[in-house]
């Protein structure tokens, strides 16, 4: 009788290797394929179903030029035969295809990744040998690219791969990585609002492609762009700005001033700019970026889409409400038509509207956007994700100024309370709810908390944003505001003439005019001589 064969550990990683390679990586690649085909056209076109129909309805949204090219897998796509598909042709569809041509940045950064390593480190591999060292490497980066794997799948998985025998072990990683694969879990983690985990991964990701490439080769930027979105999230603005600068010099140094990847740095970096209180320059980027995506991508693209968004957001913040207006009611028609009424993005674009309404001073209005965006929000994300509690808050706003004070302070103190567990306690998002909830305060008379919040939104403030910033000027304000109740008028003074140099120097001349009026009146008062 032959004696059972035994394996070394190197030959074992091995086929550990293949079956990601082979099995896995192709199941989690369809997977992916099928959420952002339901995402795009669920609504539309309808759900994939590995029907010839899907396959003729996703040829029909190809260019000449693609359905050339791809003749053959565009064949077994239409055969529907789900069982057909290879990874070349689910790097085709996800990655190549015209109908799935804007991926979320981490998930394209991730399925590149994933493509790199099957056809170029996979291959060469000693064929039957893999040290621990490199399947520990393999395994972080690539294990899997399937969404939300049953608990069971995840646990036996982890053990094929890592020799985990414990069951309460593989649970309690399975539930830390919330079912989600590794070669993912920086997209999933970034989804969740575990941002802190999300820029670990893409500091690995930008390290080794800089080790592996040279600094200026198309695939870098992507890396930059990611963790600049990350550094953008917590609200580390400096170093999000540095990220989304040197992506776009390499895109336009390599790529051109009119590639589709230019605009989505313009985007990114535009973003940033408004955020640091830097509106010009944001206005400037996002009409770049939409005058591209227009040229390369037509009128009706989700990218204009969000070009639109952006653009109408510093419309907004310059006070040019009727084509901030304009731009909004855009982005939310066309998302509408692509994306269906329960879309993320459609739920920023309520948002959005809803905050031009607010200045217009439609109080209706603003509260049926809110609620849509609310509502859309709570059945994507849960009660506890970041988004959640920007909708809570917007909506706490609108009770507020309809009188509606009970229900303004619950609204803050939700978006404070999830704020603070998604975010670092000095995010910008977290200031903004503490000033929210202490303008709440001072209109029920609570002077205590009232201070309370507004200083503590100031002292993030002034960290995060710097002592010139539009939102510092806020917060001196209700500072003041403050202090002139309480009849400590040498503070009150000091505060509100921050807040006034600052609006004097800044471009959102309808902020300073609605503001400065109260200050000046205040300035000329008899009782204010110290």
């Amino acid at each position: 009788m032959a004696a059972p064969m035994e394996y070394t550990a190197e030959q074992l990683n091995y086929y550990r290797i293949c079956y990601i390679v082979t099995d896995v990586l192709a199941e989690g690649l369809r997977t992916i394929f099928k959420q952002e085909w339901d995402n795009r056209y669920k609504v539309t076109l309808g759900e994939w179903k590995d029907e010839p129909k899907n396959g003729m309805d996703f040829e029909s949204h190809e260019s000449p030029r693609n359905r050339s090219r791809n003749a053959r897998l565009l064949k077994t796509m239409i055969n529907g035969d789900g069982a057909e598909w290879d990874c070349t042709m689910l790097f085709y569809a996800i990655r190549y295809s015209d109908c799935l041509c804007s991926l979320h940045p981490a998930v394209q950064s991730n399925v590149d990744d994933l493509r790199t390593f099957r056809n170029e480190d996979f291959a060469h591999i000693p064929r039957g040998h893999l040290s621990g060292g490199y399947f520990q490497e393999a395994v972080l980066k690539h294990i899997s690219v399937s969404k939300g794997m049953l608990p069971d799948d995840a646990c036996s998985m982890l053990r094929l791969l890592s020799g985990v025998t414990d069951d309460e072990v593989e649970k309690e990683i399975a539930q830390t990585l919330d079912y989600q694969p590794l070669a993912l879990a920086s997209a999933a983690i970034y989804h969740q609002g575990d941002l802190k985990q999300a820029k670990d991964y893409h500091e690995r990701a930008l390290d080794v492609r800089l080790k592996k490439l040279e600094p200026e080769h198309v695939d870098v930027p992507s890396s930059y762009n990611n963790l600049g979105t990350v550094h953008e999230q917590l609200g580390d603005l400096k170093q999000a700005k540095d990220c989304h600068e040197r992506a776009l010099d390499v895109r336009l140094k390599k790529l051109g001033p009119e590639h589709v990847d230019v605009p989505i740095s313009y985007n990114n970096l535009g973003v940033v700019h408004k955020q640091l209180g830097n509106l010009k320059q944001a206005k400037d980027c996002h009409e770049l970026a939409l005058d591209i995506w227009k040229k390369k991508l037509g009128p009706e693209h989700v990218d204009v889409a969000t070009s639109y968004n952006n653009l109408g957001d510093v419309h907004r913040q310059l006070g040019d409400l009727k084509h901030a207006k304009d731009c909004h009611e855009r982005a939310l028609d066309v998302r509408l038509k692509k994306l269906g009424p329960e879309h993320v993005d459609v739920a920023t674009s309520y948002n959005n509207l809803g905050l031009v309404h607010k200045q217009l001073g439609d109080l209706k209005q603003v509260k049926d956007c809110q609620e849509l965006a609310l509502d859309v929000r709570l059945k994507i994300f849960g009660p506890k994700h970041v988004d959640v509690a920007i909708s809570y808050n917007n909506l706490c706003v609108v009770h507020s100024q309809l009188g509606n004070l009970k229900q303004a302070k619950d609204c803050h103190e939700r978006a404070l309370d999830v704020s603070l567990k998604k975010l670092e306690p000095e995010h910008v998002d977290v200031a903004r709810s503490y000033n929210n909830l202490g303008v709440v305060y001072w209109k029920l008379g609570d002077l205590k908390e009232e201070k309370d919040c507004h200083k503590r939104a100031l002292d993030v403030r002034l960290k995060k944003l710097g002592p010139e910033h539009v939102d510092v000027a806020i917060s001196y304000n209700n500072l003041g505001t403050f202090h002139e109740q309480l009849g400590n008028l040498k503070q009150a003074l000091d505060c509100l003439e921050r807040a006034l140099d600052i609006w004097l120097k800044s471009s959102e001349l309808s902020m300073f005019i609605s503001q400065s009026l109260t200050i000046t009146w205040a300035l000329s008062t008899s009782s204010w001589v110290t």
